[in-house]
C-alpha cells in the first residue's frame, strides 16, 4: 500500500502542477480540480498521520527521524502547506542541533552522469576540513535503453575513480548495495538532479531518513518555463536550494509550490571554474589543429545538440539539421575545428524518435564526426576546458546558453516556433544569434557570418546581459563553491 501511495503522490503532484492541467483547464475546471485536491488530501492525511501526530504532541526525536523517511515530510506537504512549512523547519532544526555535536559529519555527493558534475571545488573544500567525511556516490542513470543506462553509469563510475575522488558505486539490480542502509546513510546529501523516476528506487528522495538533510545544487542555470521543472519533489523536500541569481529564485519564487523559503542566492558551483580556470590549458590537447597552423587561425566551434526531439521541453533541432551541421564541418576542415558535445540523452531520443534504429547507428554517426581531421566527440566528463578554448557554440540546449555567456563569447541558438523559456533565458535571448533550426539555409547564413567571417555584433549587448544577469551570480565576495561551503559550515557549527 505505501508503494501505491509514493506513486499516487508522485503523479497527482505532477499533474496538478503541470502545464497539460493548464491547457485542458484542469486549474479552471472546479469539478476536476476539487477532485485532485481531494485525491492529495486523503492520500495526504492517511500517510503523514504518524509525523503529523508526533509533532503536534511535540513527541518528535532524533530516534524517529532515523526511523521515518522523506516520504513521510511529502505526505504532509500533500496533505497542508503550512503545516508542511512548520514541521519541515522543525525538522531541519533537529538535524542542525544534531550536527553541531557531531565532530566528524558525512557528506555525500550524489551524481548519477558526470555530465552534471560541478562540484570539484565544492568537494575539495569540504575535504580539507578534518570534521567532513566527503564522498560520492553513483546510482545507476533509470533514464535510456539497458545498454546507454549501463554505459552512464560504468563511465561516470570510472570518471570519477581516475579523478581521485572516494567513491561508492551503486546499481539497483540485487548486484551491488540497493540502499541507503548498504553503503551507511550520510548526515548531508547533495543532490544534482530532481527526478525521481532516474534513479534507481531505492536511492530516491522518498527513502532517505529524516536525519539527513537535502541540498539540491540544480545540474544547469535554468531557463525552462514549464511549472513541473520548480514542483520536482526533490526541490520542494531539500534543507537548501542554491541558485545562481535573485532573478532565478524570484522564478522558483513564483512557480513552486512551496515558494521561495529554502532557496538561497549563492552562486552556482559550475561557473566557478569558467569565471577563475586556475590553470593554463593546452588547446591543442582538445581541439584537432594542424601543426603547422596558429590555434588563433582555426575557429574552434561547440556543437552541443539537446535531447528533446519529442518531449515537452522542445528545444531540440537536432533531427532538423544534424546531416547538415556535419557536411559543413567536412567541406570546412580548413578552417574550422569542431568539438561535438550532445547532452547524454540524445542517443535514446534519436532511436525513440526513429532517426537512427539502434544505440549502433547513432554511435556510427557519432563516430563519423570523430574520425574528421578537424572534430572530436566527447559525449562525457567534463566540459569546463573546452568551454574555455572554444571560440564560439552552437547548440539548441536551454542551459549552455546561460553558461556560455560567463565566457562573453558568440553563441549561435537553433530554434524551435514552439520552445518556451523563462524570464532569463528570454533575456538571454536578446544576445544570441538566433536561427530557425529547420532553414538550412538560413544556418549556412549564419555559419558563413559567424565562422568563417566572424562578423561578430552582438558582443557589447553579451555584456550588457552579463553585467545586469549574471554577475550578481557570485554574492559573499568568494566563488560560488565557497560561498556554499561557508553557508553549510556556518549552519553546523
Amino acid at each position: 500500500m505505501v508503494s501505491v501511495t509514493n506513486v499516487l503522490y508522485y503523479y497527482v503532484n505532477i499533474l496538478y502542477n503541470s502545464n497539460i492541467s493548464h491547457k485542458t483547464g484542469i486549474y479552471g475546471n472546479l469539478c476536476l480540480n476539487i477532485f485532485l485536491r481531494k485525491v492529495k488530501l486523503y492520500l495526504g492525511k492517511w500517510e503523514s498521520k504518524k509525523l503529523r501526530t508526533l509533532f503536534d504532541k511535540n513527541l518528535l526525536t532524533d530516534v524517529h527521524l532515523k526511523q521515518m523517511t522523506y516520504k513521510d515530510l511529502n505526505a504532509v506537504l500533500q496533505y497542508d502547506l503550512e503545516l508542511f512549512r512548520k514541521i519541515s523547519c522543525h525538522i531541519y532544526e533537529m538535524d542542525l542541533a544534531k550536527l553541531k555535536k557531531q565532530s566528524k559529519i558525512r557528506v555525500v555527493f550524489f551524481v548519477n552522469t558526470d555530465s552534471v558534475w560541478s562540484c570539484d571545488r565544492l568537494y575539495r573544500l569540504f575535504e580539507l576540513d578534518e570534521r567532513f567525511e566527503p564522498f560520492i556516490v553513483v546510482p545507476g542513470f533509470n533514464n535510456g535503453t539497458s545498454i546507454t543506462i549501463r554505459e552512464t553509469y560504468e563511465s561516470t563510475v570510472q570518471f570519477f575513480k581516475e579523478k581521485g575522488y572516494k567513491i561508492i558505486g551503486v546499481w539497483d539490480n540485487g548486484a551491488e548495495k540497493s540502499g541507503w542502509d548498504e553503503i551507511g546513510v550520510p548526515d548531508i546529501i547533495f543532490h544534482l538532479t530532481p527526478y525521481l523516476n532516474m534513479l534507481p528506487s531505492t536511492f530516491n528522495i522518498f527513502h532517505v531518513p529524516l536525519s539527513c538533510l537535502n541540498v539540491y545544487i540544480p545540474y544547469s542555470l535554468a531557463t525552462v518555463s514549464e511549472l513541473w521543472w520548480y514542483n520536482a519533489p526533490g526541490i520542494h523536500l531539500a534543507w537548501l536550494q542554491v541558485c545562481e541569481s535573485s532573478l532565478t529564485r524570484e522564478m522558483y519564487g513564483k512557480s513552486s509550490i512551496t515558494g521561495p523559503d529554502n532557496i538561497v542566492v549563492l552562486g552556482h558551483p559550475k561557473i566557478d571554474s569558467l569565471i577563475s580556470p586556475g590553470v593554463s590549458l593546452d588547446i591543442r590537447s582538445y581541439w584537432k589543429i594542424p601543426k603547422e597552423v596558429e590555434p588563433n587561425k582555426i575557429m574552434k566551434i561547440i556543437y552541443a545538440p539537446h535531447h528533446s526531439i519529442s518531449n515537452s521541453i522542445n528545444y531540440s533541432t537536432f533531427h532538423q539539421n544534424y546531416k547538415y551541421i556535419l557536411n559543413y564541418a567536412k567541406t570546412h576542415s580548413e578552417s574550422t575545428s569542431w568539438i561535438v558535445r550532445p547532452h547524454p540523452l540524445l542517443k535514446k531520443a534519436c532511436v525513440d524518435a526513429g532517426i537512427f534504429q539502434t544505440e549502433a547507428d547513432y554511435d556510427a554517426f557519432m563516430e563519423e564526426w570523430d574520425m574528421l581531421p578537424n572534430a572530436r566527440y566527447i559525449p562525457f566528463g567534463t566540459y569546463t576546458d573546452f568551454f574555455l578554448t572554444s571560440d564560439i557554440m552552437i547548440t539548441d540546449c536551454g542551459s549552455f546558453i546561460l553558461e556560455y555567456q560567463y565566457l562573453k563569447k558568440p553563441l549561435i541558438m537553433l530554434t524551435r516556433a514552439d520552445r518556451k523559456m523563462n524570464e532569463l533565458g528570454n533575456a538571454n535571448l536578446e544576445c544570441l544569434y538566433q536561427v530557425s533550426g529547420d532553414n538550412i539555409m538560413a544556418i549556412q547564413t549564419m555559419f558563413d557570418l559567424l565562422l568563417l567571417q566572424r562578423n561578430d555584433c552582438l558582443k557589447e549587448k553579451r555584456e550588457q546581459f552579463y553585467n545586469s544577469f549574471l554577475n550578481i551570480s557570485q554574492n559573499g565576495g568568494g566563488t560560488a563553491s565557497e560561498n556554499i561551503y561557508n553557508y553549510v559550515t556556518s549552519q553546523v557549527s
